[in-house]
């Protein structure tokens, strides 16, 4: 499908394209802000994709939005260390060259990065009247930190100090930027951060192989990072200043540098270089790749994850709750894999009698990532066959989690008389319409509108989401995305819910495994394929029963009233009190409604 062209005119405020991209790079240093973020692509794209006359990628105009997104992902990428980071060591992460330190309300360092362990000299558990100023500015120091605590609204400020005589930045001009962070579930603090760059380690041979630049020529350069003047440089290295401005200028030659300021940049950027490719390793697998659940302060009980091997050689991991030897259903788990109930859940599923089968798809968990080429669509529901098979079952009915209904639609067409009827959550019949978009919650809207109208840039956003998700944790990520359902906000707090959240979502982000890249894949062929004759051609033959919470953030109340109107043969069951993740609030309806969907299949065979 081409492209929808628009005019510059659709945007509503010029500048506005700046504007993103500086709020872009306020993520890079705090994925916190992603939500600024949001309100700002929102405002760009937001009249392009409403004049545009159909449900299509739209033009943006630059052509520099995927290489920002792209850089955008790679630095959260390194940043985003795991969840077993705390808060004060990920906010440092962003930090490798700069010296910065986090402080509590007792000024004491909770941690310090590197560079301010090699420049500072300073270490973890130690005091704030240790960092190497001037003997006037510690007060001054310390006085900034402790006013983020007590001031209301107050969350940063900027202090100029001079480093110690002793110290090797001795009478040296010294910024540092304070900023209160107030992470969900930790006490607050204060990260100071610092004009003071550590040198790079491997920087100095990148220097003399890539520029030809001398041992002398390298030092002038690292003083000039370090603020010095030609003056201070010459009295430091004990040369006249001459001999400091022929260096300067011979530096500049070499890098191809017209200025002082030029070059100070062109140090910057050889330092991120000198940094480049410097990522976490990545893991095996979720838990060990043995157990789901069942952790120290979990109330789940510990799952096997079992796997079957298809003809091309790839791994289908999947798992089976509640009775293992009981009637069979399968659970698709959408999007964010939500692989596990509640731990009462589960143990009613177990008395009803109920094996619940939950295939992991490819790229989520240690399930084989799919190579591009391969239709998602068509693999999925080829592996949910071949799983059945496995475990010896022929008709099931089906649970689907958000999306999934597409994907027990198409199954039902593939594999005839094998689907006894389906129950869909949150369910999203097909989505043609610019107002359907436009109704969701902020963080829905970007994630969905990105995928059917920006496609090019979701790998990218979901890339960056799924980092913010890292910082926050996942209690914070459900209160930020669903902050405007009090319902669902409500889960991140009930231990029992966040229980089954976390357990289950290992398949998508855990200490081991980030499946942004699958998040992604599954959206994009999604929302480009109008499967809309394929559930029509479900009526009558396949019976699907909907449950939908009021309080649903991507199916409000009014789209759930279209699909009503749209599909009238499909039951739709409203719930006051719930939103998307309404089978964790309607666990025992579910259970209910699944019984109700067996008995009708054996009564009609």
């Amino acid at each position: 499908m081409q492209k929808v062209r628009t005019s510059a005119s659709d945007f509503a405020e010029t500048g506005i394209e700046d504007e993103f991209l500086e709020r872009l790079y306020d993520v890079a240093l705090d994925p916190a802000h992603y939500g600024d973020l949001l309100d700002t692509w929102e405002r760009m794209t937001g009249p392009r994709r409403r004049n545009a006359p159909e449900v299509a990628p739209i033009d943006l105009g630059r052509r520099d939005f995927q290489a920002h997104f792209r850089r955008l992902a790679e630095l959260l990428d390194r940043s985003s260390l795991g969840p077993s980071l705390r808060p004060e060591e990920i906010e440092l992460s962003a930090f490798r060259r700069a010296a910065a330190f986090c402080i509590d309300s007792e000024l004491r360092l909770l941690a310090v990065n590197d560079a301010a362990h090699q420049l500072f000299g300073l270490a973890t558990g130690g005091r704030l009247d240790r960092v190497p100023l001037m003997p006037e500015d510690i007060p001054l120091l310390q006085d900034g930190v402790l006013a983020l605590f007590r001031a209301p609204g107050r969350r940063s400020g900027l202090l100029r100090m001079r480093g110690a005589q002793d110290s090797p930045a001795a009478g040296r001009l010294i910024l540092f930027q304070l900023r209160l962070v107030e992470p969900p579930f930790a006490a607050p603090f204060v990260i100071a951060v610092s004009s003071e760059l550590k040198w790079p380690d491997r920087l100095n041979e990148t220097l003399r192989r890539g520029f030809g630049l001398t041992e002398a020529e390298i030092e002038v350069l690292r003083s000039l990072t370090e603020s010095r003047s030609p003056r201070e440089i010459a009295d430091l290295r004990d040369r006249s200043i001459q001999t400091v401005r022929a260096q300067i200028k011979s530096l500049q030659q070499k890098t191809e540098t017209r200025s002082q300021g030029d070059l100070l940049r062109f140090a910057l950027s050889a330092m991120d270089l000198s940094d480049a490719g410097l990522t976490a390793p990545a893991g095996p697998g979720p838990k060990g790749g043995r157990y789901n659940g069942g952790g120290p302060d979990s109330g789940l009980i510990p799952i096997p994850v079992q796997s079957i091997q298809r003809p091309d050689g790839r791994i289908v991991e999947f798992l089976v709750l509640g009775d293992t030897e009981g009637r069979a259903v399968m659970y698709l788990p959408g999007l964010f894999g939500l692989t596990r109930w509640m731990a009462e859940a589960e143990a009613l599923a177990e008395r009803e009698g109920l094996r619940v089968i939950v295939p992991i798809r490819p790229g989520y968990g240690c399930s084989t990532p799919l190579r591009g080429s391969e239709s998602r669509v068509e693999t999925v529901v080829g592996d949910m066959a071949a799983l059945l098979d496995h475990l010896g079952v022929r008709r099931v009915p089906m649970i689907t989690q958000d999306d999934d209904l597409r994907y027990a639609v198409i199954f039902a067409l593939r594999h005839p008389g094998r689907l006894m009827g389906v129950l869909a959550a949150s369910a999203m019949a097909p989505m043609n319409r610019h107002v359907q978009f436009d109704r969701m919650g902020k963080w829905h809207r970007f994630i969905y509108t990105g995928a059917r109208y920006t496609p090019s840039l979701m790998p990218f956003m979901v890339r960056a989401g799924f980092a913010m998700a890292r910082r926050l944790g996942k209690p914070g990520f459900i209160e930020t995305i669903y902050h405007g359902s009090p319902s669902d906000y409500a889960l991140a707090r009930n231990p029992e819910a966040m229980d089954a959240l976390s357990s289950g979502s290992e398949i998508t982000l855990s200490d081991t495994v980030n499946a942004a890249d699958a998040f992604a894949a599954e959206l994009l062929p999604d929302r480009k394929w109008d499967w809309t004759n394929e559930l029509k051609a479900m009526q009558g033959k396949v019976p699907i029963i909907a449950m939908h919470g009021q309080q649903d953030l991507r199916v409000p109340a009014v789209t759930q009233a279209e699909m009503r109107r749209d599909y009238p043969w499909i039951i739709f069951n409203q719930y006051e009190n719930a939103g998307q993740l309404v089978l964790f609030h309607r666990w025992r309806e579910m259970i209910l409604l699944v019984r109700q969907l067996q008995k009708a299949a054996q009564a009609t065979v």
